[in-house]
């Protein structure tokens, strides 16, 4: 199970709002053969945010959701040249985002696995890393925290 592709990594979104974010990232699970339907995936995506919002603080988002759309569990790493609103908990826009694709009737291992690299959230020097390092560099570190 590959989890993280160089392909998985997008560092020039263009999204100006929450949404058209979303609807990238649901536009590269696409791409990369992990889920079924874009509309499907960024209404979970946002359906998940109206539960609480993603936003980790230090402009870094995780938006997440299980749903029957994503075909395989995955990853994505996204920034973009500017900040977005976002509701974060500190209340400031994000420009980095790190997206978990679950299946609806995933495996625990897959659950757990993703969880993992949700508690490397916590860590400064890992979001910094997500927020400075180039693709190679990203997915270095995110195939680190999941090995």
């Amino acid at each position: 199970m590959t989890l993280i592709t160089s392909q998985a990594i997008n560092l020039s979104l263009r999204g100006q709002t929450q949404t058209e974010i979303l609807n990238e990232l649901a536009e590269m699970a696409v791409s990369l053969g992990k889920v079924s339907d874009p509309q499907t995936f960024a209404l979970a995506l946002a359906a998940r945010e109206l539960q609480g919002s993603t936003g980790f603080g230090d402009s870094v988002a995780l938006p997440h959701t299980r749903s029957a759309c994503v075909i395989a569990p995955g990853i994505l790493v996204a920034r973009t040249p500017h900040s977005v609103a976002w509701h974060a908990s500190d209340d400031e826009p994000v420009f980095c985002w790190l997206c978990l694709m679950i299946p609806e009737q995933g495996a625990v291992a897959d659950t757990q696995l993703l969880s993992t690299l949700c508690r490397k959230m916590v860590n400064p020097d890992f979001t910094a890393a997500l927020k400075t390092r180039d693709e190679r560099g990203i997915l270095e570190l995110i195939l680190s925290a999941i090995s």
